[in-house]
């Protein structure tokens, strides 16, 4: 006969085996919802693929998780005019602007650097 703790703990167990098998597909899924490189991956798959639809939604969640960074906002600019969404683009091209008045200002800070100088700093966009 078990000792009346042994029922106990293997329903313990049992429940605890279960959360822990219900959590993990969600917290992939988080984690695949929230990852800037992620979404601007999907992006320029679909992109390739003509898929506009899931391109500019990419790019659009990689903007706003990215704001600053002016490749994301090149692809998100590009793909949402050839779309016609005017408020990604209006978003896209506010980051392509600062990013430029960034470089306007250190290469006038710099005016003895070359122009290979200038592209190891500010590599083209890919």
């Amino acid at each position: 006969m078990e000792a009346p703790i042994i029922p106990i703990c293997k329903r313990l167990i049992f429940a605890s085996v279960l959360s822990i098998a219900a959590a993990a597909p969600a917290q992939a899924d988080a984690a695949r919802r929230t990852d800037p490189v992620a979404d601007y991956m999907q992006a320029r798959v679909a992109d390739a693929d003509g898929d506009v639809a899931t391109a500019i939604a990419g790019y659009a969640r990689a903007l706003a998780a990215r704001p600053g960074d002016a490749t994301v906002a090149l692809r998100a600019y590009r793909q949402a005019l050839a779309a016609g969404d005017i408020p990604l683009a209006t978003r896209a091209a506010a980051v392509l602007r600062e990013a430029f008045d960034r470089a306007a200002q250190l290469e006038a800070a710099m005016p003895h650097t070359t122009r290979v100088d200038r592209a190891r700093f500010f590599p083209a966009p890919v």
